[in-house]
């Protein structure tokens, strides 16, 4: 064989590869669109096999479409219908524009046009008077900043805004705030739309930490020299805690700090795991569930306890909360996170024990299946803190001589 021919060959067989990659890239996109669309979920539809390869994921992609309009073959085109089937078909041009650019699966979650957030922005401009920045605080004027980017398909509503100033706008959307203005803006993300807390914890949040990165290293040359930090030395260090420091404290104290420390343990590992420094495993959900319930049976002795009560001695949560709400009537005295669904028994995953352990009291798994969805979590986690933090000092005026 010829030096040319076999040059030729081996261009031939780089091509071939290239090319070969390609179709592998191509395949595994459409195959990603197809399970973030539910394409799964089309029970029963079996199109021919050309017709699936060149267009199956497109029917699945627009299923929930179609059986929007099946439900409503008989009704007039509406503008009630027409701007639905619009909001549905935005809310899945932003799934999948959203998982082909950046792996993310967001919940379907089509919202309407908010009027009344329009109405009140057009309000707001004309008087002059604005929502203060998330951040800074600043009021001269704010903007609506979209958490789903409007180009990547994030609906026009109150639950995908955060209120911004011009400066904090612009750095938000070029990825370029700082961790301190960052940890300031998570505590405007609580009452958002699940959709828009997955995507500013997944898509947004990476990007703010590859520029947190590239600010670091240009400074921390100067930081290591200035420190002059000795390794040798930080492994020797102690940091001392003492349990005598809280020796004077009441009992019901007692029980509510270790309410709380629970549950920010709670809140820190959902808050990893959403940033990526925890990697995302059930197991590891399971477990921030499990510090969560802990937190909230703890709470609720400490409660008992400073209403002059004996402190219970089971751990059945739904007689406890029972117990808390005889004791604490009325609406300033009730949690804002859904305390309900967590300690509501259930015989095939008990409460307080299916999160503790991998298996039942006989040793076997847990019947049924169940899932763990970060973004709600962890919303309900950052709640529940608050409520603790809400509820302490109103249970202390509620009983104020049990507590002196």
């Amino acid at each position: 064989m010829s030096d040319e021919l076999a040059t030729e060959l081996r261009k031939i067989k780089r091509e071939l590869s290239t090319y070969k990659l390609k179709l592998k890239e191509t395949l595994e996109f459409n195959e990603r669109l197809r399970s973030s669309v539910g394409y799964e979920e089309l029970e029963g539809w079996q199109p021919q096999k050309r017709i699936e390869q060149q267009y199956g994921w497109v029917f699945a992609w627009l299923h929930p479409l179609s059986s929007y309009m099946n439900q409503n073959l008989n009704k007039p085109l509406t503008p009630e219908v027409r701007n639905k089937i619009h909001n549905i078909v935005m809310a899945i041009i932003a799934q999948l524009a959203i998982y082909g650019k950046y792996g993310i699966k967001l919940p379907h979650d089509p919202r309407e046009v908010d009027l009344d957030q329009f109405s009140k922005k057009q309000k707001n401009i004309f008087q002059k008077s604005y929502e203060p920045c998330a951040i800074c605080g600043e009021k001269r004027i704010t903007h609506e900043c979209h958490i789903i980017p409007r180009s990547e398909g994030g609906p026009l509503h109150r639950d995908n805004f955060v209120m911004l100033c011009p400066l904090h706008h612009h750095l938000f959307d070029h990825s370029r705030l700082s961790k301190s203005e960052w940890d300031m803006l998570v505590g405007s993300f609580n009452e958002k739309m699940d959709a828009a807390v997955l995507y500013a914890y997944q898509a947004r949040l990476p990007m703010l930490r590859a520029f947190w990165q590239q600010a670091d290293e240009t400074e921390d040359k100067n930081v290591r020299s200035n420190l002059n930090l000795d390794i040798k030395k930080t492994e020797k260090s102690r940091i001392p805690l003492f349990s005598w420091d809280f020796e004077d404290y009441k009992e019901a104290d007692l029980w509510l700090l270790m309410a709380f420390a629970y549950q920010e343990s709670s809140v820190h590992l959902f808050a990893e795991m959403m940033e990526g420094k925890l990697e995302n495993t059930f197991h590891h959900a399971k477990v921030a569930v499990g510090l969560m319930e802990h937190a909230i049976e703890i709470f609720l002795k400490g409660g008992i306890v400073l209403a002059g009560k004996e402190v219970p001695k089971h751990h059945h949560l739904n007689q406890l909360f029972g117990q808390y709400k005889n004791l604490y009537p009325g609406k300033r005295l009730c949690f804002t996170c859904t305390v309900n669904e967590l300690v509501e028994p259930s015989k095939q995953t008990p409460n307080n024990q299916y999160a503790r352990y991998p298996t039942n009291k006989e040793g076997k798994p847990w019947e049924g299946y169940t899932h763990i969805d970060l973004a709600i979590w962890y919303k309900q986690a950052v709640k529940l803190l608050d409520d603790f933090q809400r509820l302490e000092p109103v249970m202390k005026e509620k009983y104020p001589d049990e507590y002196k």
